[in-house]
């Protein structure tokens, strides 16, 4: 598991609970897809697309490589 260098504590405080939760799972497996974070914190796949949009538009998450087999990468 890859820790991001900054500390993510503070940046955690500023999202939704599900915001946090995305980036939490996304923290422990970088390559899990839209449909598993949906049913682990049991939302729609609409709703995590649009919370991983507002995430990418804070800087605070970014796609590395394609859709399919590439992974996510927190950044703060």
């Amino acid at each position: 598991m890859k820790i991001p260098k900054k500390d993510i504590q503070k940046d955690l405080q500023k999202l939704n609970v599900n915001q946090r939760k995305i980036i939490m799972e996304i923290i422990k497996n970088p390559y899990i897809t839209q449909k598993e974070l949906s049913k682990i914190i049991k939302i729609n796949e609409k709703n995590v697309r649009n919370n991983i949009r507002k995430l990418k538009n804070s800087g605070i998450l970014k796609r590395i490589g394609p859709d399919k087999g590439g992974h996510w990468e927190v950044i703060k």
